[in-house]
């Protein structure tokens, strides 16, 4: 009685130290994908603010106004724009230089920011806008940043490509990992195994435990990893709250709900594979 108790006792344990484990990585896996999310969320801000200027042509009348107005509002490549009367853009250009050197006289014409849609953020695109645009009458010039546009692309597409590259790895490290854990816990099962099988068991029916077990097991990982990631998010949000703009508690319950479903479906691909390996196995194979 009291070896039976020792024995269950110290399953218990394996299962105890196989759930944590299974935590500990799904957490690093929480932890990439809400760096993931945060850098998709600033991409996303830095791209929203591309765009050119578009100068106004001094001395035009009113109609060709309306008619540049027109193209840029209806122009499927524009997000929004903003209209500046020469006197803001003076008040502007002495705010950003700290200096008041032309009160008498206003040298620069009225402009219109203009932000472009996702599909056009391109210099090659750009470029193509911009030399349209300047055929219009009411335009002097307009202004394009192409250099800083292929340079906010490039870095945006590395640092992508990056966390794409660290999160298969990981996946894939977090694969092998729950794997092994999952494999010792099978292991110390294999005698039952194969009594099952060999008082005529299926194989489905002595699956089906393991699995439904392992599954279970990772449930529970993903619920330990999800409340952690939520208290460092919690500890970070109160230290710096300005975190919380990049990185909002909508995202963090996706990446919850994402620990869920890759945690029960790593631990049952493990399972399924540990157990159908003893499944093969004869009896003199299963001591090896």
């Amino acid at each position: 009685m009291k070896r039976q108790q020792r024995k269950n006792t110290k399953l218990r344990g394996a299962q105890i130290i196989s759930t944590v484990s299974v935590a500990l990585v799904l957490l690093i896996l929480g932890i990439v994908a809400l760096t993931g999310l945060t850098a998709h969320r600033v991409t996303s801000g830095i791209r929203s603010n591309i765009g050119f200027v578009v100068i106004v042509n001094d001395g035009v009348g009113q109609p060709a106004v309306d008619s540049l107005s027109m193209v840029l509002g209806t122009a499927p490549y524009v997000a929004d724009t903003l209209y500046s009367p020469a006197d803001v853009v003076l008040e502007r250009w002495r705010d950003m230089m700290g200096e008041d050197m032309m009160a008498d006289v206003n040298p620069f014409l009225p402009e219109y920011e203009v932000r472009v849609r996702e599909g056009w953020m391109s210099a090659d695109s750009l470029t193509l806008i911009s030399e349209r645009i300047k055929e219009l009458t009411a335009v002097y010039d307009v202004k394009l940043h192409t250099d800083m546009v292929s340079h906010v692309n490039r870095t945006i597409h590395s640092a992508i490509m990056v966390l794409l590259v660290v999160a298969g790895a990981l996946l894939l490290i977090s694969f092998v990992l729950i794997n092994n854990t999952v494999r010792l816990e099978v292991y110390s099962h294999r005698m039952v195994i194969h009594t099952m099988k060999y008082v005529g068991a299926t194989a489905g029916f002595i699956r089906r435990p393991y699995v439904m077990s392992s599954v279970l097991s990772g449930i529970a990982a993903a619920a330990i990893a999800s409340a952690v990631l939520a208290g460092l998010l919690y500890y970070v949000s109160d230290v710096n709250p300005a975190v919380m703009q990049a990185i909002t508690w909508g995202g963090a319950a996706v990446v919850g709900a994402g620990l869920f479903v890759v945690g029960a479906l790593l631990c049952a691909l493990a399972s399924l594979l540990a157990t159908n390996k003893y499944l093969r196995k004869d009896y003199d194979e299963i001591f090896n």
